[in-house]
């Protein structure tokens, strides 16, 4: 899990690590060549790269859903807004739902439907949160809105986080719905909803406001966490 998470940070950090997109994805192809050679047996001389090869061969992970998960971060060297929310959701998915993914194949839960739709709520929430902190980068995942257009007060915004948000509740449905059919163990992947549940509560309290809204902090956040994994339900 450790490499996963790994793994992911790596590629997630490619935007704020290179000054221009071209370099990015130079910097993304570099891992899609790193994951060649896990896969053919002569992976890189790389901390993360050979953690991520010992779980590939342990737990037999999906060269598709690594894939997946760089091709996803891709869309992060763009400026341009979403074109609509499920744009938002497919993002979502091919980033923290593949990953949520993968997570399940380590917990022997491979293939759920369930782990992809707590990643993706979980990133949909996330980038609801992120939203003041994009608009200071010149940068917009509101669909149809650029950076600039993304100013504190403006009704437009409320009514685009609203339906982001129901997105993000629809796949948290999703994941109640079918929470029979993940074991003890694979349902550690899915406690990040609790949090995201408490922020979506938060945005709606604020009129769907996310300059305004004012979530938890890291303590809180962890101990809800962690009270939801004592009590067992999501």
């Amino acid at each position: 899990m450790l490499a996963l998470y790994a793994f992911n940070l790596e590629i997630a950090k490619t935007r704020e690590s290179v000054s221009e997109p071209m370099l990015g994805q130079i910097r993304l192809q570099w891992w899609r060549e790193a994951l060649d050679g896990i896969y053919e047996g002569g992976p890189r001389e790389h901390a993360v790269v050979l953690a991520l090869s010992e779980a590939v061969r342990e737990c037999r992970l999906s060269r598709g859903l690594l894939d997946e998960m760089i091709d996803g971060r891709e869309r992060d060297l763009e400026d341009a807004p979403p074109l609509s929310v499920e744009d938002v959701v497919s993002y979502a998915s091919a980033t923290s739902g593949a990953l949520n993914s993968l997570a399940g194949e380590v917990l022997g839960t491979p293939g759920s439907t369930a782990l992809r739709d707590a990643g993706i709520a979980y990133a949909i929430t996330g980038l609801i949160r992120a939203i003041p902190f994009h608009a200071g980068q010149g940068r917009s995942w509101l669909p149809g809105l650029p950076g600039h257009a993304v100013i504190a007060g403006d009704p437009v915004i409320g009514k685009t986080v609203r339906e982001l948000s129901e997105a993000a509740e629809d796949s948290i449905i999703r994941v109640k719905a079918d929470n029979g059919s993940l074991s003890k163990v694979a349902r550690l992947a899915c406690l990040p909803l609790a949090t995201c549940r408490a922020d979506l509560s938060r945005i709606r309290r604020a009129a769907f406001d996310p300059f305004t809204a004012r979530y938890a902090g890291p303590l809180a956040r962890r101990l809800k966490m962690l009270g939801t994994y004592w009590v067992g339900r999501f």
